[in-house]
């Protein structure tokens, strides 16, 4: 209740402004904004990768059809470009987290329309280093996380991943350098996961080397994983109908 007042009380002395826009209104981003959101009209059945060949959606996509992940499948509000785009760099780097509200707010949807009547046993967060947060203040990932569980109904598992220290960044290295880089960048740190059905949130799933090697570790506990997250990064020459 009292960060309830706390949240009126500074809406009334900073009023919400849309943040890509700035038009001021109740929300983050405004609805003129939101329905300029990309959407992914067809696109890989298990990781979502919009579609850049024939034969698609009804086939997987190269990555998809090696069996390159262990989770059941991925879903994102829509690719990342444009307007989403915008909105994901605001909450990463300009610190808007009503941002995260929205986007929540939406993934929450997507859960709903793609995967209907699945109860998860938790959402997970994937995880910084201790180094990258205290560099940036928060974990963008877990606040999405957070919003999603209170939205589904679900608790954010917060301690179940970890992320091993690395002096490279994810996001700056090649297709196949991002691949060798993730394995075993993430543990675990529960023992027990068998039969625990667990939603994993992240901002942005682009190669997929980040959110498969952290599926692969909750997997290796014995926990089924499904993969959501606000963007889906797009591959026009690596990830090809096969």
């Amino acid at each position: 209740m009292r960060l309830w007042f706390l949240d009126r009380w500074l809406t009334l002395l900073f009023p919400i402004r849309c943040v890509l826009c700035r038009t001021r209104g109740e929300r983050a981003v405004c609805q003129r904004c939101w329905d300029a959101f990309p959407r992914i009209a067809d696109a890989c059945p298990r990781c979502d990768h919009p579609a850049t060949g024939a034969g698609w959606p009804t086939t997987n996509c190269a990555d998809c059809a090696r069996g390159a992940f262990t989770f059941v499948q991925a879903r994102a509000l829509g690719p990342h470009e444009g307007a989403l785009r915008r909105a994901i760099i605001r909450l990463k780097f300009s610190g808007a987290w009503r941002v995260a509200d929205v986007l929540a707010e939406r993934m929450a949807e997507r859960v709903r329309e793609a995967w209907p009547g699945l109860g998860f046993d938790a959402v997970v967060a994937v995880p910084m280093t201790a180094e990258r947060l205290r560099e940036r203040g928060f974990n963008q990932a877990a606040l999405l996380a957070g919003r999603v569980a209170v939205r589904l109904g679900i608790r954010h598992q917060a301690g179940w991943l970890a992320r091993r220290p690395t002096d490279q960044r994810q996001s700056t290295l090649a297709r196949g350098m991002r691949r060798r880089h993730a394995r075993g960048a993430f543990l675990a740190v529960v023992d027990k996961l068998a039969g625990r059905r667990v939603l994993l949130v992240d901002d942005v799933m682009t190669t997929g080397a980040t959110v498969g090697a952290c599926a692969r570790a909750l997997t290796a506990r014995g926990a089924t994983v499904w993969v959501l997250v606000a963007a889906r990064g797009v591959l026009r020459k690596e990830c090809v109908n096969k």
